[in-house]
């Protein structure tokens, strides 16, 4: 049986832990708690800053999203062809499990014939014993 691993990786499905996105969530946490300043003509140029590393974030953000749903787009699309291989699959296994049945069933029918054909040959060396 082929390793799970192997299989999504031959169906290009790659599995990422959250390291960047809890990288994006910390960021935002150090940008954001210092958020409550006051409006003073003095903190102006801060609010302005925090803004626009805000707004480089959410830009970064946004690219992220638009990369993973693309990226995640592929693997369900890999995922569904891969189920449909694995259903083609069964159904073979269920056509050939169904075939066996029918020869085992043959089999068992030719080892009755045959015991049946010993039988008639014993039996008529016992009337040619008779006859004869």
């Amino acid at each position: 049986m082929p390793d799970t691993n192997d299989i999504l990786k031959q169906t290009g499905i790659e599995i990422e832990g959250g390291e960047a996105l809890e990288e994006l969530e910390k960021k935002f946490q150090a940008i954001s708690a210092s958020a409550p300043i006051a409006a003073t003509a003095a903190k102006a140029g801060m609010l302005s800053e925090k803004k626009a590393e805000l707004e480089k974030l959410l830009d970064r953000i946004s690219k992220d999203l638009a990369s993973l749903k693309t990226k995640v787009k592929g693997d369900l699309d890999n995922l569904k062809k891969l189920k449909d291989a694995v259903e083609q699959e069964l159904v073979k296994v269920k056509n050939l499990e169904a075939t066996k049945t029918k020869v085992e069933a043959e089999i068992e029918k030719v080892i009755e014939l045959e015991k049946n054909e010993e039988n008639l040959s014993k039996e008529v060396a016992e009337l040619e014993k008779e006859i004869g």
